[in-house]
């Protein structure tokens, strides 16, 4: 029996973070008790925990701003004698900086990766560098692999095992479940990581996704789904098969549902068809009040009178409309971040909710390249300065890339979001409570 450690590098004292579980690893847990025989994988909360297994490979996934985080955990668990393996965004896309004690770095989709590193340990593989999707320590180098294809039918990988996850996490699986029905996005967003990373769009079929959730509702009683996809709707045909096979199955009266679109997307007839659904709220992101800011960042077919249409007709249905917008874009004026307040000013009494974000330049993307270039980031630098939630970022080290505005200009406009959020999400409360 191969035993496989599974760990999340994730700040405890941060909300967000501890919100959800860590899907990708309920995913992997899934691949290998389905596709690899006598394997005893689990998860983990923190390295003492895991150590008391006596793992045979240690897996510990993370994000940019936890990478210490990381490092700090792969360093406790090589005590076990396991080799340490990391997976994530951060490593896929800046293979170059595996950090010590890793042995493994594993780029891009973990499943077929994870699971070949698990007939290697055993000796069914002989040499891990046969082994594609891979960056590996070789003495004093990392040496890469050749690149591994993204799946070509996401049908094929088993649901996630939520219940490995345990119940650590603030949202509850009775209450709340989060999903994903895809990998990837169509767009190329010039500051969005996410879609460098999975390099394609694909999709779940609407009978898996729909088997899915029927699965968590028999398993757990959920009554909500979050689908986290970068945009669920990105298929038109996908999205009317789902909606006709979640009405025949009578899953309208049984569940509530939230997922992500793009404004662009967002005509009368799908607003109309996810009231149908009992769709309670839809996000976006509408990024900028500004034209001119919204083509800089390449967010293609967006306006910003396309994203007013869109919050109108979302409001018009009753269908509750959460909006993202990012401050700080590279030749962005303090007048264009002031057409963006005043963008949600306007339609603070149709919005549910806000996110704000200070633009960070995260490896992979162009703004990385530019970051690089002007010196305010590089390879060795202190992972944390990534930290994008606005209470806990550290300003002092923020890489930033705004040019026409001062720190402390930037931190306002963020200061004033967030005072807007505040107001807006208070008022959705009490509108709410009236239905």
């Amino acid at each position: 029996m191969t035993k496989v450690a599974l760990l999340l590098a994730f700040d405890r004292a941060s909300y967000f973070q501890r919100h959800h579980p860590p899907l990708a690893l309920g995913y992997l847990a899934a691949y290998l008790k389905a596709g690899v025989p006598d394997v005893d994988v689990r998860f983990f909360l923190s390295p003492q925990e895991a150590l008391q297994f006596e793992p045979d490979l240690v897996g510990i996934s993370s994000v940019t701003q936890n990478i210490p985080i990381a490092v700090e955990m792969a360093r406790q668990m090589t005590v076990c004698g396991a080799p340490v393996v990391l997976g994530g965004i951060h490593v896929s896309l800046l293979p170059e900086t595996l950090p010590q004690p890793f042995t493994f770095g594993v780029l891009g989709e973990g499943e077929q990766t994870l699971a070949d590193l698990v007939r290697w340990r055993r000796g069914e593989i002989a040499d891990p560098a046969s082994i594609d999707g891979l960056v590996i320590r070789d003495g004093g180098r990392l040496v890469q692999t050749a690149p591994r294809s993204p799946l070509a039918r996401l049908d094929d990988l088993p649901f996630p095992d939520v219940a490995l996850l345990g119940r650590h996490w603030e949202a509850d699986y009775h209450s709340r479940m989060l999903m994903y029905s895809s990998r990837g996005c169509p767009y190329r967003c010039l500051f969005c990581a996410g879609a460098r990373f999975w390099r394609t769009y694909r999709c779940f079929s609407p009978e898996y996704v729909v088997r899915e959730i029927e699965s968590r509702c028999a398993e757990f009683g959920t009554r909500w789904f979050d689908f986290w996809d970068d945009l669920f709707i990105g298929d038109e045909g996908r999205l009317r098969r789902f909606a006709e096979l979640f009405l025949e199955r009578g899953l309208r009266e049984k569940v509530v549902l939230g997922f992500s679109v793009r404004s662009n997307l967002v005509s009368k007839e799908r607003a109309r068809l996810f009231a149908r659904l009992g769709v309670e709220n839809v996000n976006f992101g509408a990024e900028s009040g500004s034209d001119r800011v919204l083509r800089a960042m390449n967010k293609t077919g967006v306006t910003v009178a396309v994203n007013q249409r869109a919050i109108d007709l979302l409001h018009d249905y009753g269908i509750f409309v959460n909006c993202s917008f990012v401050f700080g874009f590279p030749d962005e004026t303090a007048a264009e971040m002031e057409q963006t307040l005043n963008f949600i000013e306007r339609n603070r009494d149709k919005l549910a909710d806000i996110g704000y974000f200070p633009l960070l330049p995260f490896p992979g993307t162009p703004y990385w390249d530019l970051a690089r270039e002007r010196g305010i980031v590089s390879l060795d630098m202190d992972w944390r300065a990534f930290e994008m939630n606005y209470s806990e970022i550290d300003w002092d080290r923020f890489p930033m890339l705004a040019e026409k505005v001062s720190r402390t200009e930037l931190k306002s406009f963020l200061d004033r979001a967030n005072q807007l959020r505040n107001e807006i999400a208070a008022a959705h409360f009490q509108r709410r409570a009236k239905r």
